[in-house]
């Protein structure tokens, strides 16, 4: 609110037309792309999309515990139940941090 009203004050006014500011969070949601960016990631709210399914979903959101030679470990919430996935690296087709509602 403080930008908007700032904003406001400018004179002549740069956005003569109706405009909505938004605001962000950068990088809240960024991709993981390499090895390392998802080993920084560890311990961070993460949602991989796969190639085939895996245990019966094509997506997953969850706290990533570890990565390993092979595998990911996430920790997801499923309606009230939490569980541990292994999850086959070569299975990942995308990976990016999520925000956790």
């Amino acid at each position: 609110e403080r930008v908007s009203e700032c904003l406001d004050q400018i004179e002549p006014d740069p956005f003569p037309a109706a405009y909505f500011l938004e605001v962000s969070s950068p990088g809240a949601e960024r991709p993981l792309k390499t090895a390392e960016q998802i080993a920084a990631a560890v311990g961070e709210y993460v949602h991989f999309d796969y190639y085939t399914p895996q245990y019966g979903s094509k997506s997953h959101e969850g706290e990533l515990l570890a990565v390993e030679a092979e595998s990911y470990l996430l920790k997801v919430q499923d309606k009230t139940v939490t569980k541990q996935l292994t999850i086959d690296k070569a299975s990942v087709a995308k990976a990016r941090l999520a925000i956790k509602f």
